[in-house]
């Protein structure tokens, strides 16, 4: 259901499954018009609906389809109009399909795909351009798949390589290129894998045959970083590996007790039933240094392993049924400070457990067990204000343990046993409306953006995605940047979209496409950016291409094909802008080129080449305009590089590396260099997962990826950041002639205690006023208004609340921007 955030009113969306007592939900997928649901019930909104059904997100009217599997669904993965489901059933719309099966999610129809699974599927990963399943089975049908397989979700083909575990799989976890098993096995493919592999999605089995002294209960990535955890004989181990050069690190431990939940985010926080390390008492909880496995002096003492960790606006925050941590009380939650690890004073003091808690800006939400939260009656669930602890509203309690929450777009989903939500009908499924809470601009899509770029009032995007609301969209589209509302501009590529650029009044396009803006166009091409029809340009390249740029009247092209423009290239090319035809320019790139940037006479290029230009060059290189040789310039990443963007003699570089010059510099995701030097500037803003696209405007940086958190804020898929270049030119730039808008400097400056920021309005309209650090992260909202009057306005700044040190704060208003520094001291 939905709840007013405000009086904890429901809204329209109702989706209440029932069973013998309350329904279960055991998975939830989430398109941008529905939410479907999977688990063991036989109802939703009184309509019979067994163990899958989908509901619309704006009113809860349940699809018509019934396709009852018969028995319970527990896991789910929606890939474009296709609903993947995996569980415990034998049939779905009374057609045998074992324990795997593939409906179209929106009229039900079942898919042919049948790969007969004998046992339990438990879990669905999804990467890229391939789905796979974990869990207890052996084989599909006549094909051997030992505890995890993999298939085509374009083409529902069961993907070739035999990972074929002779244990159980316990773990998995995915990029853009591998997947991760882990568990209780000693072989995988035919080949000796013991308790950890590695498959390529292209369905190879690698070389990479580590052999972690544990059985594996737990995964996590961060950079080209792999960290595995588990027991041995009841001893917990922790092992980090290099995923580029399958390197152990120089470090391991072993603490003393069962590790279940790893979390690597700047450190790599442990969770079990752990008493101690090195010597050193630990009680269920530590945190390690990600490059030397060293200890920090985070040492929380929590009196029962906590099930949840977060890291959030500066702070770690713990969940679970502890009652003590540090020998203090903290029921239910604690939190601590992200630098010095020092347990702070905030206390909301749940009486039972906390079982799932996630953020909504500055507002915490959390589920679980309890009854009472800081002494006042909450049952289940509550909303919280994440600085100080203390509830945000009266009580919108559920009858039944609240057991996760998730967010989509600007709502929030919880699961649990409950049978009514604040005093409202509502099983096992319910949803809220932030009501102004939610996160900054989004769309609704569902798939992943690979390529963002800005033209006017619009940004356009494209990757493999698709918009059901109308109007449809695929690959390709464009949204008003104020209101996220679908532009008319549809070229409508029949495959995935890499590159995007918009210039002179034209998008560019490189993928592996065939057709776009209603012509044959093999992997690159160009359409009108009004109509969105194509134009006569036709280079026809052979293989995907991944990057795009333009310089002048010539075209530059990176990827993997060999042949582009008419001439043979090796995976980069410079085409004439205005026939297609290739050019002389051959620098012969020894593996894939992802991406492409140019400055004055330089072209900096990023991918996955040891060689380039003639010379060795590790995934970064700087070619000759005029020669196609390599330079001087080597910055040396660890990882793939994806996307490279020049701006006021910055470098923005996003992939999927963890460090810098021979691992000197760590920075996970995304980077930005000196041009001049290609050192590393003090710009941080570790991305947890791939970043694939980078763009700029109006003071934000735009970043797109397969990430959940950026600069250690939640943000799925999609971010702005203040934009460090933008930085320099406020610097230079002229003070802004627009009359009437104006943000003047904080004062007192510097800022030790309390202070004000002052502003005017031209006129009446939309005004956001927030503080962001160095790094981009907006670290506090001072004033977000849906409609402000003109004229001056003044807003208090607390210095108590903030941490020592520079800050931009920034006024938009009307698609325009003002900023100003704030300095804070203690």
């Amino acid at each position: 259901m939905a709840l007013d955030g405000v009086t904890g009113v429901p809204t329209a969306l109702t989706a209440n499954a029932t069973n013998v007592g309350p329904g279960i939900v055991r998975a939830l997928q989430v398109s941008s018009t529905h939410v479907y649901l999977g688990g063991s019930f036989a109802s939703v909104n009184g309509s019979p609906r067994t163990n899958l059904a989908g509901v619309a997100r704006t009113n809860g009217q349940v699809l018509g389809w019934n396709v009852a599997p018969d028995a319970s669904v527990f896991a789910l993965s929606l890939w474009g109009s296709k609903l993947y489901l995996g569980g415990g059933f034998s049939t779905v719309a009374s057609t045998a399909r074992a324990r795997t099966a593939a409906i179209h999610a929106l009229t039900g129809v079942l898919d042919a795909w049948n790969p007969v699974v004998p046992d339990i599927v438990h879990a669905v990963e999804r990467s890229g351009e391939t789905v796979a399943f974990g869990g207890r089975f052996v084989s599909l049908g006549a094909s051997a798949r030992g505890g995890v397989c993999a298939f085509d979700p374009a083409t529902n083909a069961l993907l070739p390589f035999t990972a074929n575990a002779n244990g159980e799989v316990r773990a998995l976890a995915a990029t853009d290129q591998h997947l991760y098993l882990g568990g209780q096995f000693t072989n995988v493919g035919g080949l000796g894998r013991v308790r950890f592999a590695e498959v390529t999605t292209s369905g190879a089995t690698t070389t990479w045959a580590i052999t972690p002294q544990m059985t594996v209960h737990t995964i996590a990535l961060l950079g080209s970083r792999l960290y595995l955890g588990g027991e041995k004989v009841q001893a917990g181990y922790v092992g980090a590996w290099d995923r580029t050069s399958h390197t152990l690190q120089s470090w391991s431990c072993n603490p003393v007790g069962i590790v279940r939940l790893l979390q690597a985010d700047g450190s790599l926080l442990v969770a079990g039933a752990c008493s101690g390390i090195g010597g050193a008492a630990r009680t269920n909880a530590f945190a390690l240094r990600t490059d030397t496995g060293a200890l920090t002096p985070w040492a929380p003492r929590f009196d029962q392993g906590p099930n949840h960790l977060q890291l959030h606006s500066g702070r770690w925050y713990a969940g679970g049924t502890f009652s003590a941590v540090n020998d203090t009380l903290r029921y239910g939650m604690a939190a601590f400070d992200a630098g010095s690890g020092a347990l702070l004073t905030w206390t909301p003091a749940f009486d039972a457990s906390v079982l799932a808690f996630t953020f909504a800006h500055d507002t915490l939400l959390a589920g679980g067990s309890f009854t009472t939260v800081g002494g006042v009656r909450h049952r289940n669930f509550v909303m919280l204000d994440e600085a100080t602890g203390a509830p945000l509203s009266s009580e919108h309690s559920a009858n039944a343990p609240v057991e996760t929450i998730c967010l989509s777009g600007g709502s929030a989903l919880a699961t649990g046993r409950f049978s009514s939500f604040s005093m409202v009908p509502r099983n096992a499924l319910a949803a809220l409306d932030e009501h102004g809470r939610a996160l900054p601009w989004s769309v609704n899509l569902t798939g992943s953006v690979l390529s963002l770029a800005m033209s006017g009032a619009h940004v356009y995007a494209a990757g493999n995605f698709w918009l059901f609301d109308p109007p449809a969209r695929d690959f390709a589209a464009a949204f008003d940047t104020a209101t996220a509302a679908v532009g008319p501009w549809a070229p409508q590529p029949d495959g995935t979209v890499y590159s995007l650029r918009v210039l002179d009044g034209s998008a560019w396009f490189g993928g592996t496409f065939t057709a776009v803006g209603g012509a044959t166009r093999h992997n690159i091409g160009q359409t009108d950016l009004a109509t969105g029809l194509a134009t006569g340009w036709n280079p026809n390249a052979n293989g995907p291409v991944y990057a795009i740029a333009k310089d002048g009247g010539t075209v530059y092209a990176g990827g993997i094909f060999t042949t582009v423009g008419g001439q043979l290239r090796n995976r980069i090319a410079a085409l004439d802008a205005t026939t297609g035809l290739a050019t002389a320019w051959n620098p012969n790139a020894s593996n894939t080129v992802n991406a492409i940037a140019i400055a004055g006479d330089r072209v900096y290029a990023g991918g996955a080449f040891t060689t380039i230009g003639g010379a060795s060059r590790r995934r970064l290189a700087a070619l000759s305009t005029t020669t196609g040789l390599a330079t001087a310039w080597n910055p040396d990443p660890n990882g793939t590089v994806n996307v490279l963007d020049q701006r006021n003699g910055l470098l923005f570089v996003g992939g999927l590396f963890g460090s810098f010059g021979n691992g000197a510099v760590p920075r996970a995701g995304l980077a930005v260099l000196d041009t001049a030097t290609g050192v590393p500037t003090p710009f941080v803003a570790d991305a947890n997962a791939t970043v694939y696209d980078l763009a700029h405007a109006n003071g934000a940086l735009y970043v797109a990826g397969a990430f959940t958190t950026l600069g250690g804020q939640t943000r799925s898929g999609i971010a702005a950041l203040v934009d460090p270049s933008w930085n320099l030119e406020l610097l230079d730039a002229p003070p802004p002639t627009r009359a009437g808008l104006a943000l003047s400097p904080a004062t007192p400056q510097p800022l030790r205690s309390r202070g004000v920021l002052r502003f005017s309005l031209p006129s009446a309209g939309r005004a956001k006023l927030a503080l962001h650090d160095l790094a981009g992260r907006e670290v506090a909202v001072l004033l977000d208004a849906t409609s402000l009057a003109a004229g001056t306005h003044e807003v208090a700044l607390d210095a108590g609340r903030l941490q020592p040190g520079v800050y931009w704060a920034r006024l938009q208003w009307n698609g325009e921007t003002r900023a100003q520094k704030v300095v804070t001291l203690r």
